[in-house]
């Protein structure tokens, strides 16, 4: 419901949908935000459990933050989320 109030999705039935229940979201609406979401990668998670020997996601962060490694960023509805990209770097 958030993606619909900030404009991010469109449903085709924006002014019927109490009538039939459900929002209509045409297909590309999805992918396009799903790539802005997702620009691939690994969460800082994933990144962690991949590193092991006791990593954390916040050990992570830091190395992004002092552009120890490489990232794509995701930034939608005002929160930035970052995620690794496996190359030489990782």
């Amino acid at each position: 419901m958030t993606y619909i109030k900030e404009s991010l999705l469109v449903p085709e039935n924006l002014d019927s949908w109490h009538i039939e229940g459900q929002y209509v979201i045409p297909e590309e609406q999805v992918y396009e935000l799903k790539a802005r979401l997702y620009p691939g990668g690994l969460s800082t998670k994933e990144a962690a459990l991949e590193v092991g020997k006791g990593c954390k996601p916040y050990h992570i962060l830091t190395a992004i933050n002092k552009k120890q490694l490489n990232v794509n960023t995701s930034n939608v509805l005002n929160k930035t989320v970052h995620y690794v990209i496996e190359d030489a770097s990782f």
